[in-house]
């Protein structure tokens, strides 16, 4: 036998699901209104606390300049509401405080203990100024100092083959001016370049670089960056060959060398090329200390030749000789 069919719309639906999650919710809410209502009440007491500060200085010496930074920041503990407490906690109330220099040659710090009453009444209404964090003031100056110091380039250089430079980098302007405590700034001799790297060069570079920065902000400079020039020239090797001056033979001896000449190689750099050709150079063989009945052998040395010339190498080092009486 067949059981009756329910229309569809005849199905009966399940509420009990429904009704709990309303309840639910509505609970949660009155918790959380709940919750809400009962920190409002915490937030209106009163707390003692840490908040942060802005320090502001005044009455500093013109003639002077501090030998350690003056903290520009600090914290109080502070008396306020929870709300005040937020607030400036997170920086939405902003506290600052006036600090007056006072001149005390004996003493280079300033307890907060003794300015706290006076720093009290600039609080912000409803904070009460408790005590400092730290208690102690470092405000320590010297005598101000100007120097002019020469500036050292800081820099890698590498050429590539075939290439070199003509002389040592340039920086303009090749001083400074640097100022600051006395006792910082009168040892000073140099500034250096921040670090910069050529390498590979193969035609001449300018450009600017930055200076070191200072490692204490008492200390400033006339300028933040220079200049530099890097001049860069090919080269090649050239040889001559030098005939060996004889120095220093006895009146009554007839010396000959041999070889009589040396060869010389010669790195030179395409603008002085043509000047390396017939620029003097000196070989000599000096007979001063040799002994003639035992030795076979002087020493040649080279030297009077332009300083855009470097020698590479030369042979012979040393030479025979034969001595006629």
């Amino acid at each position: 036998m067949e059981a009756p069919k329910v229309p569809e719309n005849k199905i009966p639906r399940k509420t009990g699901s429904v009704g709990t999650s309303r309840n639910t919710a509505i609970l949660v809410l009155c918790i959380g209104i709940a919750a809400f209502l009962w920190l409002l009440i915490k937030l209106s007491d009163n707390y003692n606390s840490r908040v942060p500060v802005s320090l502001n200085y005044s009455n500093l010496p013109d003639d002077r300049v501090a030998v350690r930074e003056l903290p520009n920041k600090s914290e109080v503990m502070v008396n306020a509401t929870g709300f005040k407490l937020i607030l400036a906690r997170f920086g939405i109330i902003k506290i600052q405080l006036p600090i007056a220099y006072r001149e005390n040659l004996n003493q280079h710090f300033l307890l907060a203990s003794n300015i706290e009453s006076e720093l009290a009444d600039k609080m912000p209404p409803g904070y009460q100024l408790l005590g400092f964090s730290p208690d102690t003031l470092y405000m320590q100056f010297d005598k101000k100092l100007t120097k002019k110091v020469a500036v050292v380039f800081n820099g890698k250089v590498s050429y590539a083959k075939q290439y070199e430079g003509l002389g040592a980098p340039s920086i303009m302007p090749d001083s400074i001016e640097v100022s600051g405590p006395e006792r910082l700034i009168d040892t000073l001799q140099y500034w250096y370049t921040q670090p910069v790297e050529l390498l590979e060069l193969n035609e001449s570079k300018k450009g600017e670089v930055l200076l070191q920065k200072p490692m204490f902000s008492s200390i400033s400079l006339s300028l933040d960056k220079v200049n530099y020039d890097v001049q860069v020239e090919a080269y090649t090797q050239i040889t001559r060959e030098v005939e060996i001056e004889l120095l220093n033979v006895p009146n009554n001896k007839q010396i000959t060398p041999y070889p009589k000449k040396v060869t010389v190689f010669i790195h030179v750099g395409l603008s002085n090329l043509e000047a390396a050709r017939t620029a003097k150079i000196s070989a000599t063989a000096d007979f001063k200390d040799v002994n003639l009945k035992k030795d076979r052998f002087v020493e040649v040395k080279l030297g009077g030749y332009p300083a855009y010339m470097k020698i590479s190498n030369f042979e012979p080092f040393n030479i025979e000789f034969i001595v006629y009486n």
